[in-house]
């Protein structure tokens, strides 16, 4: 049985625990299937943190983010505002809001006036 062809089938709830598997699993692997595979089914809220949990544990987070919801994008874009998070956002601006690179983008102006001062 190839478990990836279920996927669209299965309920939220199995689908938590094929990710918890895979996540605690010592390679990131269980039976073959990575994470990739399974974040187009999670809850956007799942993905939110298993990215936010990356982001703080530097680990590689750009798998996550086609699939982070527009609250937990932004809420990531303040954190990297206010210096709450130590990331670089560049590979973020394809999956963030107008709002939000509008936002960056102020930012880096400020940012980068008050450096020239």
């Amino acid at each position: 049985m190839d478990i990836t062809k279920m996927l669209p089938f299965l309920e939220g709830e199995e689908v938590n625990e094929l990710a918890k598997r895979i996540l605690e699993s010592e390679n990131g692997e269980w039976k073959g299937m990575q994470i990739s595979k399974v974040l187009p089914f999670l809850d956007s809220e799942i993905v939110d943190g298993l990215c936010r949990n990356s982001m703080e544990n530097g680990q590689d987070y750009k798998t996550f983010l086609p699939f982070l919801s527009n609250k937990g994008m932004h809420e990531i874009v303040t954190d990297v505002m206010e210096g709450k998070l130590a990331i670089e956002l560049d590979a973020m601006y394809p999956f963030m809001s107008k709002e939000d690179i509008k936002r960056v983008f102020y930012f880096c102006l400020e940012k980068e006036e008050t450096k020239n001062e």
